[in-house]
């Protein structure tokens, strides 16, 4: 059962998303939420190029641009508690300085859950939005996470994409011990060269399901399209809100984690996805 989430706010448009998909999240399940901002002292502050004389100017331009990012992260944070009291929702806050991978993988240990969105923007005006902290966090953290774009769906079907891996069964397990699968519809998607392998894969996600008390509907398909292009246009047509996946490998082999399948769904996807590995 779920008892805390950790959501990580930024400037990006997907952490406003994030944002409301958490505290919307956190509502329905009774859990308290954690709004968390980081100041990244070391991006600021780092060396760089300098004509002579212009140490002096670049640690008083570093420090206004601290005082500024701390500024605007606690006006950040200030309307985050003003949302979730509207909601009635139990929340806290937590603005750290350093690394925001770093930061955020230690403060994870202490949630069940982590929300980010799928792409990032801790220093505001100083530069572009990007995933790479989606995709360190991704990688290393020792948490579930689930990833949201700038548009997510509002439909009421979770998708669970499964290949049948170490990691699509961690994922499955994780999201189900969670107790996240109240009050939805559930779609299983298995794909395969051939129609038995297909079979056998969707029938060990369905039983899985099945002893936690969900339903699903199973669709085993036989297929050597890329499975993210499958898995998208499964996602539309069942107007899914949640896509649950672990690696997704196909043709019979097994990606890494990290893998091309995942990567595309991470980087395009506008349906949140629920990760674990």
């Amino acid at each position: 059962m779920i008892k805390r989430i950790l959501v990580v706010l930024d400037d990006s448009e997907a952490s406003r998303a994030a944002k409301t998909y958490a505290i919307q999240l956190a509502k329905n399940s009774g859990a308290s939420l954690t709004g968390m901002a980081v100041v990244d002292t070391p991006w600021i502050t780092a060396a760089q190029p300098e004509p002579l004389g212009g140490a002096a100017y670049k640690i008083r331009r570093d420090q206004e641009l601290v005082r500024k990012t701390r500024t605007h992260m606690e006006n950040m944070l200030k309307n985050f508690v003003e949302k979730c009291d509207q909601l009635q929702v139990k929340c806290s806050t937590s603005e750290r300085e350093g690394f925001p991978v770093t930061e955020i993988e230690k403060l994870s240990q202490e949630h069940d859950l982590i929300v980010i969105g799928r792409t990032t923007d801790f220093h505001f005006d100083l530069d572009q939005e990007n995933d790479l902290t989606v995709k360190h966090i991704t990688r290393d953290s020792p948490r579930p996470l689930i990833i949201v774009g700038p548009t997510p769906s509002s439909g009421k079907t979770v998708l669970i994409a499964y290949d049948g891996s170490l990691q699509a069964a961690r994922t499955l397990h994780m999201y189900l011990l969670l107790g996240l699968a109240d009050e939805h519809n559930f779609h299983i998607i298995s794909i395969a060269r051939h129609s038995q392998e297909a079979n056998d894969i969707a029938s060990r996600a369905q039983k899985m399901c099945e002893l936690y008390g969900i339903k699903p509907t199973v669709k085993p398909i036989t297929s050597t399209r890329p499975a993210e292009e499958i898995i998208t246009s499964t996602a539309k047509e069942v107007e899914a809100n949640l896509i649950v996946m672990g690696a997704f490998g196909h043709h019979g082999i097994r990606e890494f984690f990290f893998g091309s399948c995942a990567h595309h769904m991470i980087k395009k996807s506008d349906i949140p996805l629920f990760i674990y590995h």
